[in-house]
């Protein structure tokens, strides 16, 4: 079974999960929500989403 986490929004929360071998998930650590025009073009490496 492969399982994605939600609402990750800590670098520790992500350290945590990988501790564990979980290797997906999302949330507000790697990007905010965003509206459906903003999504034709994402943001570059490294700009807060």
């Amino acid at each position: 079974m492969r399982l994605v986490v939600e609402g990750v929004e800590t670098a520790e929360q992500a350290d945590a999960l990988a501790a564990l071998g979980l290797t997906a998930a999302q949330g507000y650590l790697f990007g905010r929500p965003m509206a459906t025009p903003a999504l034709a073009t994402p943001p570059a490496a490294g700009d807060p989403a």
